[in-house]
């Protein structure tokens, strides 16, 4: 099993070296296009949540976030640990898809993405750090090539 590592610091400029961290584990794990696309936005969006909530001005200096990708029979395993607040995203509500624009509240669909897209997902507080795996399925179905 392949696994690569990228720890970023709380810095939104961080997201391009993830891109381009993703970028690169796609290319050596083989994915296609519709694999690349899903992997990289439930890591962007995930990241991008750590980033906006996890710290406030007094930790962010601190802040560190480590994604860790591994290849599996079919699959894709992610694993996104950070040092910031306590947060479970399992436990949010889902999100009012057919309320209007106006109506809805803000966030939350980054994370709705990634429960929609994991095959699997689990969260656990380890250690004072937030940890949060998943599982994407990247290996094409026949559903997958009829889309």
């Amino acid at each position: 099993m392949t696994t690569k590592r990228l720890t970023l610091c709380g810095d939104m400029g961080q997201l391009e070296k993830l891109r381009l961290f993703v970028d690169s584990a796609s290319d050596v794990y083989e994915l296609n296009e519709r694999a690349r696309y899903r992997l990289q936005l439930v890591c962007e969006e995930l990241v991008t949540n750590i980033i906006s909530y996890g710290y406030d001005g007094a930790t962010r200096q601190h802040a560190e976030i480590e994604v860790c990708l591994s290849q599996g029979p079919g699959c894709t395993e992610v694993c996104l640990t950070d040092n910031g607040v306590p947060f479970n995203p399992l436990t949010l509500p889902e999100p009012d898809l057919k309320a209007g624009i106006e109506e809805r509240r803000i966030g939350g669909l980054g994370i709705h993405f990634a429960r929609t897209l994991a095959e699997t997902i689990a969260y656990e507080r380890r250690e004072e750090r937030n940890r949060l795996e998943m599982t994407l399925r990247t290996q094409q179905q026949k559903e997958d090539v009829a889309e």
